[in-house]
């Protein structure tokens, strides 16, 4: 796996130099299957996995030109992953808040009689 992280760290190279979509592509190829691997760890969710993984490479395209061409590409795509987690996690823990939101209008008082007999003859 050294010769493919190499390869990754000189494709990498490559995609933040010269915005190469081909050269990000095999990135991809042979790093994600290791990065969905801590992504399922960090998630405990195929789905969210995936989805972590997804967002890993966008920032890592919207980044490309802040990388330092001198550090390995995995570890920084793991940082960028792990962030991407938390975020996922944060998400998912948000609560609305039944105060701040919008009270919906009342129902037309004809249409919830009509509604409630309807409900009656049904039981």
């Amino acid at each position: 796996m050294d010769g493919a992280r190499s390869s990754a760290d000189a494709l990498f190279r490559e995609f933040a130099e010269s915005g190469d979509p081909r050269a990000l592509g095999e990135v991809y190829d042979l790093v994600a299957p290791e990065l969905l691997r801590v992504a399922l760890h960090a998630t405990r969710d195929a789905a969210e996995a995936e989805d972590v993984l997804q967002a890993t490479f966008v920032a890592a395209i919207e980044r490309a030109a802040s990388f330092d061409r001198a550090q390995r590409v995995l570890p920084w795509l793991v940082g960028i992953l792990a962030n991407e987690a938390r975020k996922a996690r944060e998400r998912a823990a948000r609560r609305p808040d039944p105060g701040r939101l919008e009270r919906a209008a009342p129902d037309d008082p004809e249409l919830e009689a009509e509604r409630a007999e309807l409900l009656a003859q049904l039981d």
